[in-house]
C-alpha cells in the first residue's frame, strides 16, 4: 500500500499467482486418469484464478514468487519489524520445526538419546493473539488508505487492538504469577 506503483502491483500478484501456477502443476502431475472430480474441480478453480487476474498461467513462473524479499525485508520496508521480531518469528517457530519447536513440543531428551514425545501440546494463546493484532493494525492502514468516512469503524478497530492488548497484558501477568507457586 506503501509503494503501490503498477509494476509493484504486478509483481506482487505474480508472486501470489506463481503458488496457484505451483499447485497447478503438481496437481496435474499426479492426477489419475480419469481425473477424479476433485482434481477436475482444483484445476478449475485455479484456472478462474488466473483469469480474473487476465493473467495467462504460462506466464507465470516458479521464481516469480520471490518478489518482495523475505518476510523480514517485508516487516522492514512496511515498518512492521518490532511486531515480527516479537510475534513472527516466535510463531515460525511452531510453523517451519525448528530445534526450538522440536525440543520443546516432539521430543523428549531421554539420558542423551532423543525420543518422540507422545503427547499433545495446547496451542499458546499468543501466537493467534500477535496475528489477530497484526491483521487488526493492518485493516485500519488499508481503510484509510481507500475510504474516507469511516472514523466508527476504524474506533472500533482501535478498540479491539485495546482490548487484545490489554488481554495479552493479563495473561501475561497470570503466566508470571502461576508460575511463582
Amino acid at each position: 500500500m506503501k509503494e503501490d506503483t503498477q509494476e509493484n502491483i504486478e509483481k506482487y500478484q505474480r508472486s501470489s499467482l506463481a503458488y496457484e501456477k505451483m499447485f497447478l502443476d503438481e496437481i496435474n502431475k499426479r492426477k489419475k486418469d480419469p481425473s477424479l472430480p476433485i482434481e477436475e474441480r482444483m484445476l478449475k478453480s485455479i484456472k478462474k484464478t488466473f483469469e480474473r487476474a487476465n493473467v495467462a498461467i504460462d506466464s507465470i513462473s516458479r521464481d516469480d514468487r520471490r518478489w518482495g524479499g523475505s518476510t523480514y525485508d517485508k516487516a522492514k520496508k512496511t515498518g512492521f519489524i518490532d511486531l515480527y521480531e516479537s510475534s513472527f518469528r516466535g510463531g515460525s517457530h511452531n510453523v517451519h520445526g525448528t530445534w526450538h519447536d522440536l525440543e520443546f513440543n516432539h521430543i523428549i531428551n531421554n539420558e542423551g538419546v532423543f525420543e518422540p514425545a507422545i503427547h499433545y501440546t495446547v496451542t499458546k494463546p499468543q501466537t493467534i493473539d500477535s496475528t489477530t493484532i497484526i491483521c487488526l493494525i493492518v485493516t485500519v492502514d488499508y481503510i484509510n488508505k481507500i475510504a474516507e468516512g469511516c472514523e466508527d469503524i476504524i474506533n472500533n478497530i482501535n478498540l479491539l487492538i485495546k482490548w487484545f492488548f490489554e488481554m495479552e497484558k493479563i495473561h501475561e501477568n497470570w503466566l508470571n504469577t502461576s508460575q511463582d507457586k
